[in-house]
């Protein structure tokens, strides 16, 4: 079994019961896009939380690994730009239980 990254082990950590029920398969089918695969779409350079498609939240870190700032962008062009580019990568993912690391 792959292990969880230390992202994945952090935001799972502060919960042992939620954990060991995603470690045990009880969680909803999340589909899985590989590092390698994210070539095939032009995306945002900044992490983003594209809620109602309609408004973006994202997330500024600073040269320290903190967060700067939490902007939100209504524009939508910008909303748009963020959308089509999650849509396009979501497209070439993978249900996580085919996912076969090597």
């Amino acid at each position: 079994m792959e292990s969880i990254s230390p992202r994945g082990r952090d935001n799972y950590g502060s919960d042992a019961e939620l954990s060991a029920n995603w470690q045990a398969g009880g969680r909803k089918e999340v589909p899985r896009v590989l590092r390698p695969w994210c070539d095939r779409v032009s995306l945002p350079g900044n992490d983003f939380w594209l809620l109602d498609g309609e408004m973006v939240v994202f997330d500024v870190f600073d040269g320290m690994d903190q967060r700067a700032e939490i902007p939100l962008g209504r524009d939508p062009v910008i909303v748009k730009y963020r959308a089509d580019a999650f849509s396009a990568l979501w497209e070439s993912a993978i249900p996580h239980r085919d996912h076969c690391p090597a």
